[in-house]
């Protein structure tokens, strides 16, 4: 018997290899990244992976556990639980060829872990890719993937994924649908003013 998450990795690495040759993570994806990681640990189990498993440079987990009872803790009346599962990659350009190969892994490690049982509400596979340059084509991939599943008409809630871009070049952040949380999380990472301007500007609205 073979491991098969031991051979999709090492057959990944290779085609990695051969794309990117000689690429290093340049000091402003680093950066981000550092700035990306340190807001998700408030909330997140994080982890960061060494260099074999690039371009995948870390992953983050997120678990919710909602509980209703009746009286007391003894009589439960409900439950629900809600999962994020969230990868990122590093690379210094999109393009569509190497988007489909990443997020082939991230769905691929994402759906292992989704378990549709008694109380699961949602599973989010996450897949974020940082970029010093992001394709036109891989910005269209990006912004169009619509990947919603069910369980049991939902009664066992459901799973979607959300892809997001950052091009550190145009300083820009684009996402499909169901990612925009996590759009305007990082651009606000990029462009810190903005949240300044909102601060300023609820102050305003409130002393006028």
């Amino acid at each position: 018997m073979y491991n098969r998450n031991a051979l999709f990795r090492a057959v990944f690495s290779l085609s990695w290899q051969l794309m990117n040759e000689g690429d290093t993570m340049t000091m402003e994806r680093a950066e981000l990244l550092d700035q990306v990681l340190d807001r998700y640990t408030a909330w997140y189990d994080v982890e960061r992976l060494d260099e074999s498993e690039q371009p995948l440079v870390a992953k983050a987990v997120y678990h919710e556990h909602n509980v209703s009872y009746a009286i007391s803790q003894k009589a439960e009346m409900w439950s629900t639980d809600r999962h994020e599962y969230v990868y990122f990659f590093s690379v210094p350009r999109l393009t569509a060829e190497i988007y489909d190969t990443c997020f082939a892994r991230g769905l691929a490690l994402g759906e292992q872990l989704v378990e549709p049982k008694k109380g699961h509400m949602s599973s989010d596979i996450v897949i974020i890719f940082l970029c010093d340059h992001v394709d036109g084509d891989a910005q269209q991939k990006v912004k169009s993937c619509r990947m919603r599943k069910s369980f049991q008409f939902s009664l066992k809630g459901w799973m979607q994924v959300q892809t997001v871009a950052v091009d550190l070049e145009e300083a820009a952040v684009c996402a499909n649908p169901a990612g925009i949380g996590n759009e305007r999380f990082l651009d606000l990472i990029l462009h810190p003013e903005k949240r300044k301007k909102k601060k300023r500007g609820l102050f305003q609205a409130i002393f006028k």
